[in-house]
C-alpha cells in the first residue's frame, strides 16, 4: 500500500515497526544514538530518539501486519496481502524463528480475495487469524496453528527464492525463503478453523482472558464472537 503510513509497536518494548509502501524496523534509545546516519535517527519524544534500523520492500501489496507475540531477539511478521495469502517473515536470518519452520512460509486460502486483517493470538501465539473479503460459499474468518505448518511443511519440500532486506547502513543481506506458491503447500497447510461462510471480515480481536475465543467485525455492520472449542461458533451478534 502506498500514502498511507502505519505504525505498530512490537513485543520487544524498544522496538516498532511502520508500513507503507516497505515495511521497517526501528529501535528506541533514550540517548541520541553514536556513529549513525542523522538521516537515520529520529526524535520522537523530549527525551527519546527512533534510529532506523532495516527495511523490507519485498512486499508491494502489503495490507494489515501483526508481530509474533512471543519474540525474544528477532521480530517474526505475519504480513497480509491483497490477494489473500499471508507471509511469515523476518528482517533478517533469524536463529530464534528459522529452527521452527516460520520463516518464508505462507498462508494460503482457497480462494484469493483481499486479507483485511491478521492477529496472533497474545496468549497462545501459535495461533493465527486471518479476516477476508467475501467468497462465495468459503469462509472469511480463517484460524491457523502455524506450530501444524512448521512441522508438515518442512524447507525440502518447497522450492527457494532469494530475497533482498536492506539495513540502515545500506547493507544487502540475501536471505532464503520458502516459496509457498508450491503446490505442497497448497495442499497440506489448512485452517484449523474457518468461520463466516459467505461474509467479509474487517477486523478482528482475540480475548486475552479467554485465548479460545475471538471476535470479528463483519459485513460492516455486525460483531460476532467465536468459540474454537465448542460447537456453537457463533455465540453472540450485535447490529451496529
Amino acid at each position: 500500500m502506498t500514502g498511507k503510513l502505519e505504525i505498530q509497536w512490537s513485543p520487544i518494548e524498544n522496538k516498532f515497526i511502520t508500513w507503507g509502501a516497505g515495511i521497517c524496523l526501528y529501535e528506541v534509545y533514550s540517548t541520541l544514538p553514536e556513529a549513525v546516519p542523522n538521516s537515520h535517527v529520529f526524535k520522537i519524544s523530549e527525551s527519546h530518539y527512533a534510529e532506523l534500523k532495516m527495511t523490507n520492500s519485498n512486499f508491494n501489496y502489503t495490507r494489515s501486519i501483526d508481530v509474533y507475540p512471543k519474540c525474544e531477539a528477532d521480530l517474526l511478521l505475519a504480513i497480509g496481502l491483497t490477494n489473500g495469502r499471508v507471509s511469515l517473515a523476518t528482517f533478517h536470518p533469524s536463529p530464534e524463528h528459522d529452527v521452527r519452520g516460520y520463516v518464508g512460509k505462507e498462508l494460503v486460502p482457497r480462494h484469493a480475495r483481499c486479507c483485511n486483517d491478521v492477529l496472533f493470538n497474545p496468549v497462545e501465539g501459535n495461533l493465527l487469524a486471518v479476516g477476508l473479503d467475501k467468497y462465495r460459499a468459503d469462509g472469511s474468518v480463517l484460524i491457523w496453528d502455524i506450530n501444524r505448518l512448521s512441522s508438515t511443511l518442512g524447507s525440502d519440500c518447497l522450492p527457494m527464492r532469494q530475497s533482498s532486506i536492506v539495513s540502515s547502513g545500506s547493507l544487502s543481506v540475501s536471505v532464503s525463503g520458502a516459496a509457498a506458491t508450491a503446490t505442497a503447500a497448497v495442499e497440506v497447510a489448512k485452517p484449523t478453523h474457518e468461520f463466516g461462510t459467505s461474509e467479509t471480515a474487517y477486523s478482528l480481536t482475540w480475548f486475552r482472558g479467554s485465548p479460545k475465543v475471538m471476535a470479528a467485525g463483519m459485513n460492516g455492520k455486525q460483531i460476532k464472537v467465536y468459540d474454537l472449542r465448542g460447537k456453537l461458533i457463533l455465540k453472540y451478534m450485535f447490529l451496529l
